[in-house]
């Protein structure tokens, strides 16, 4: 529990790690887009949430009546969902369920394709190798890239034996790896592109070599100390490397407006704006705690109503309903509506 609370925390801190999602935001435009952007995800995530508990409850039925069930899902639990399609769907229903399953999976991941296609032709491509290449020849890396992200992924998944084991190293020491720099990036005008390189470079190495000759190492070990040599190399980089130039830390605080180590940037800002900015800024962080709990209610709710838990049901719909009021006042109308 404290590992994915901290985890949350700095994810949240950081704008989240990568990939496909702060694209999304980063597209946005104005801040009332990316906010219903966020709350759109957050209502698609009861959905989810509903499902993850309706397939528990009845891989749980099935095991009761079932001495094979029981034994499937004590030695391998990731076996849940498809013996529940299997032995308790109709097969007309079936089918549908399972293009739905199908179609939710290709969905993520032609986004995370697009997305590391994009890195490759805009980020490395065409900025370092070929700056002056044509539409056709963009075009063309990013056929290519995507291709070979998409065989490598396929390619990798005969080599791992479960989901669980891939997916604890993602989120867990690999992220980690990426959080200080993501998180020095908004609240640090010393950090600069060198420290990020660094910062990111060694999580990474530190996160495959945990993974290659520790593979068993426990997350509350492996997350912080991957995290903290991660976050002490980007200092350290970035404070022997030249800073950012000042033109460019000032429009990036003139449009992002953070809070954190940034006192000699806004020094040279208007007053007028240093204001709106700080009262904007406490404003958000007053409003932190209704978030989760609108976010946290909303879980509650689902679960308890699929679980038959009618009054941890009311509860959670109130706190979910009030909050949900006190976050349009209080944050969502206030919400800028120009463009950046």
């Amino acid at each position: 529990m404290i590992f994915w609370i901290a985890r949350g925390l700095f994810e949240g801190a950081g704008g989240l790690t990568g990939g496909y999602m702060p694209q999304r935001y980063y597209a946005a435009r104005n801040e009332r887009e990316a906010g219903l952007m966020t709350v759109e995800w957050i209502l698609l995530l009861l959905f989810r949430w509903a499902l993850i508990i309706g397939v528990a409850i009845l891989a749980l039925r099935l095991s009761q009546t079932s001495t094979d069930m029981s034994d499937i899902l004590r030695t391998d639990p990731e076996q849940a969902l498809p013996r529940v399609v299997d032995r308790l769907i109709p097969a007309g229903l079936k089918g549908m369920v399972v293009a739905g399953l199908i179609a939710a999976a290709m969905s993520t991941f032609d986004s995370t394709v697009n997305a590391g296609a994009a890195y490759w032709v805009k980020d490395i491509y065409q900025r370092y190798l070929v700056p002056d290449a044509t539409r056709k020849q963009l075009m063309k890396q990013s056929y290519l890239a995507s291709a070979a992200l998409a065989i490598g992924a396929t390619a990798t998944g005969y080599f791992i034996p479960s989901i669980e084991s891939i997916w604890g190293w993602i989120t867990g020491p690999l992220s980690a790896g990426l959080f200080a720099p993501i998180i020095l990036r908004w609240y640090w005008d010393r950090f600069n592109g060198f420290g990020f390189a660094a910062s990111t470079g060694a999580g990474l190495l530190v996160a495959i070599g945990f993974r290659l000759t520790l593979p068993g190492l426990p997350l509350f070990i492996s997350f912080p100390s991957t995290w903290l040599i991660s976050l002490v190399t980007g200092v350290a980089v970035s404070l022997v490397t030249p800073p950012t130039a000042p033109e460019v830390l000032t429009r990036f605080w003139k449009e992002i407006r953070p809070f954190g180590g940034w006192r000699r940037v806004r020094a040279t800002m208007p007053h007028t704006m240093v204001t709106l900015a700080t009262r904007e800024n406490r404003r958000d962080i007053a409003n932190i705690p209704f978030a989760i709990a609108w976010h946290l209610s909303g879980v509650v709710m689902v679960i308890s109503l699929l679980l038959h838990k009618w009054e941890t049901m009311l509860y959670g719909g109130i706190i979910w309903l009030t909050s949900a009021v006190w976050l349009y006042f209080r944050w969502y109308r206030l919400l800028d509506t120009k463009k950046p």
